[in-house]
């Protein structure tokens, strides 16, 4: 099927924490997968919108997702000697895109798209984790397409995401929930540090007794 993109929205985005710092041990973990599959392993979905949203609201989720989230800001640095690290940033644009249906079903259109957003092999350097696009259809948007890549984010997380864009005031944008669980650059120092080196070699032995015993 063939779709016209009518437009690429660059939508600002600004939130708290940035810097350099090595992969978390998670992020590491999938890394690893990645580069195994030679694919992205990206989760998402397609989502039925009502027939008032605008072009207005789904930008002002894209924002609230990557302002709020620093793992959904963060992109890789690969440095010349093999090594991987990870860089958040303070803030960005990211692209919505508005796909045109024109006399087309909007559902496949919206099929097709999240197809493309699925098959296509992250930009891990240059690329945002979130790629999102608007189905419109008859001058009223009728479906959101979001896809998300599984370095920065896995099944789990998009329920607790789901959740909390629940919280978001429309009005401001923002939410008065205080955002729940360590940030990824947090994660990683104190991994580095020698009680996250103790507690890893603690939980690792404590698997392996289990794994024996099975």
């Amino acid at each position: 099927m063939v779709v016209r993109m009518a437009d690429r929205i660059l939508v600002p985005f600004e939130g708290e924490g940035s810097g350099t710092a090595e992969l978390s041990w998670g992020q590491r973990e999938m890394w690893r997968a990645i580069q195994r599959r030679g694919s992205s392993l990206a989760i998402g979905g397609v989502v039925p919108l009502p027939a008032e949203t605008t072009v207005e609201d789904a930008a002002a989720e894209l924002r609230f997702m990557l302002s709020r989230h620093q793992s959904l800001r963060t992109r890789l640095l690969l440095e010349g000697d093999g090594r991987e690290r990870q860089v958040v940033v303070a803030s960005g644009e990211a692209c919505l895109e508005v796909i045109e249906a024109g006399d087309g079903d909007p559902a496949e259109v919206a099929e097709a798209v999240f197809s493309r957003f699925h098959s296509v092999e992250y930009d891990y350097v240059n690329e945002w984790p979130v790629r999102m696009a608007v189905i419109r259809h008859r001058g009223a948007l009728a479906y959101m397409v979001v896809m998300y890549c599984h370095l920065a984010i896995d099944g789990g997380g998009v329920a607790a995401l789901i959740a909390d864009m629940a919280t978001m005031d429309p009005a401001t944008g923002r939410s008065q929930t205080p955002v729940r669980g360590l940030q990824p650059l947090e994660q990683a120092r104190r991994e580095s540090t020698p009680s996250g080196r103790q507690r890893s070699e603690t939980a690792l032995r404590r698997w392996e007794h289990l794994l024996r015993a099975i």
